[in-house]
C-alpha cells in the first residue's frame, strides 16, 4: 500500500549501534525501553504528500520541481498502462491496490 504512518524517535545509543551493525535488510524496530523521545508524527502517501504533525511538508502537485514531457506515442509496455495505475486514475483505489 502507498500509505504510511509513524513517528520520529530519539533512541538510545546502544540500539543505534545494533541497528547500524545489523547486515540484514530486516532491521529491528526500537522497543519502548530503547525510545528516549517521540517528537513527530508522520503520515501520508509517498505518491501524493507527506505530513509531519498534520502540517503538509511535501505535496507532489504543489512541489513539482521537474516537469516531464509525456511521450506522444508510448509503447504498450509503458508503466502508465499498469492495471493498478489505470484503476487509480479511474478512482477505484481498492481495485488499484489489488492489482499491485
Amino acid at each position: 500500500m502507498d500509505y504510511f504512518e509513524g513517528t520520529m524517535k530519539r533512541v538510545k545509543k546502544d540500539f543505534l549501534v545494533e541497528f547500524q551493525e545489523k547486515k540484514s535488510v530486516f532491521k529491528p524496530s526500537p522497543s519502548q525501553k530503547d525510545v528516549l523521545e517521540e517528537f513527530y508524527k508522520v503520515h501520508g502517501r509517498w505518491t501524493e504528500s507527506v505530513n509531519i504533525d498534520d502540517k503538509e511538508f511535501f505535496n507532489v502537485e504543489k512541489d513539482n520541481y521537474v516537469k516531464y514531457d509525456l511521450e506522444p506515442h508510448p509503447l504498450p509496455s509503458d508503466c502508465m498502462y499498469r492495471e493498478d495505475v489505470v484503476y487509480k486514475r479511474l478512482g477505484n483505489i481498492a481495485r488499484s491496490q489489488n492489482e499491485k
